[in-house]
């Protein structure tokens, strides 16, 4: 599956992908960016409905670049995969943060939703594919809807 395009991964084909990615880093010394994020009703809304985070998850893909790669891990949940970028380059919450005004605005009902990021740098906050995985991992959804845990993610 290729990192770019129009293409969004599943929880599988990231792993594969940031197999690839740390293989890369540690050949030529660059470093990379995951952002792990959820979507979060934060007003009178159970939860993001499935039209919203849809058109998130279109707009999100259409803002980054070509060889940034778009995951969804979860019905609320989503890692962004910025290569060849350190700390300061990864502008992928600011960008998630104004398409959730937008739709908020355009979308009646939307109500307020926030994003809630973990960003892990490689290799500053982890030097090996394993550990990676872990935190990935560990960035488990704060938010669970009323009555439960969320339904599994989509599948590629």
């Amino acid at each position: 599956e290729p990192a770019g395009g129009d293409a969004t991964l599943d929880r599988r084909a990231l792993a594969a992908l940031l197999r690839a990615e740390v293989k890369r880093s540690e050949r030529y010394s660059v470093p990379f960016l995951l952002t792990v994020f959820e979507l979060e009703a934060t007003g009178a809304s159970a939860e993001p409905g499935e039209e919203l985070v849809g058109a998130f998850q279109r707009r999100l893909r259409a803002r980054l670049r070509e060889s940034d790669a778009l995951a969804r891990l979860g019905p609320w949940r989503f890692a962004v995969l910025n290569p060849h970028t350190d700390r300061t380059g990864g502008r992928v919450v600011v960008r998630a943060r104004q398409i959730l005004e937008e739709l908020e605005t355009e979308l009646p009902g939307a109500g307020a939703i926030d994003v809630r990021a973990n960003q892990i740098h490689f290799p500053a906050d982890v030097t090996s594919l394993d550990e990676l995985l872990a935190r990935l991992d560990q960035s488990r959804p704060r938010y669970e809807p009323p009555g439960g845990s969320p339904p599994p993610s989509p599948s590629r």
